[in-house]
This record gives C-alpha cells, sequence and structure tokens, in this order.
C-alpha cells in the first residue's frame, strides 16, 4: 500500500505464465529473461532487491548495485539516463517483475531474471 492508502502495483502477486518472455507493460515493454540470457548482457547495471549478499554473483556486468527495496530502486533510477539498461534481480523473481513492470511504463530500458537469484544460484552452482 502507499501511504494514501491505495493499492501499490508493487503489491500485485504475479500471473502464473509470467515466466521468460517479453512482457506489455501499458505501452512500453520489458523482457523477463533466462540466467543464460541475462548473463549475455554486460552492458546492463543489475539492481539487486532485497539480495544484499548476492552482489558477488554479477562481477561481469557494467554495475551491480544492491538496494533494500523497489522504492529506493526507483529513486535511483531516476538519477539514471533514460537510455542506460537495467537488469532487475530479486531473490526469486517476483519483485523485481512488478519493479519492471512501473520502470518500463516510465520508457526504461529494462530487463528482468526469470526465477531471480535463487534460478541463478541453482544454474551456476552458487549461493547467496
Amino acid at each position: 500500500m502507499t501511504p494514501q492508502g491505495h493499492l501499490d502495483i508493487l503489491d500485485l502477486p504475479l500471473p502464473a505464465d509470467a515466466a521468460a518472455k517479453p512482457r506489455q507493460a501499458g505501452c512500453a515493454s520489458f523482457e523477463e529473461l533466462t540466467p543464460q540470457q541475462f548473463g549475455q548482457r554486460p552492458e546492463l547495471v543489475v539492481l539487486l532487491l532485497h539480495a544484499p549478499h548476492g552482489e558477488h554473483e554479477f562481477g561481469a556486468f557494467r554495475a551491480v548495485v544492491p538496494l533494500p527495496n523497489s522504492r529506493v530502486a526507483a529513486h535511483y533510477v531516476a538519477e539514471l539516463p533514460l537510455d542506460q539498461p537495467l537488469g532487475l534481480v530479486c531473490p526469486d523473481g517476483e519483485a523485481s517483475a512488478r519493479l519492471a513492470i512501473r520502470l518500463a511504463r516510465q520508457g526504461r530500458l529494462v530487463v528482468h531474471l526469470a526465477g531471480g537469484l535463487a534460478e541463478w544460484c541453482r544454474l551456476k552452482d552458487c549461493c547467496f
């Protein structure tokens, strides 16, 4: 809920079919990528939501920024150039998908890691 008592889009559950495909967010879109696809995008600034111990897993990317929540992430993103590609990651992929919707609606270039850090680590044999 927002401070005014309204439902925040970040509080809504994701549909069951939200895995690894281009998604529409109003007139903008974002991509949900598999860990393999995500790993092939070193130009991304990776925003790690709710995963303060996961930043060492993403050292090959342009930058990795651990952020405590989606609202702090939105403030951080506001300072970046509009054309900066962003990669969103959270522990299970749900919060980052909701933030991807919000940022795509603002015209941001956004990709989201399907399955989140848990899926990344499952395939990369790591732990966070």
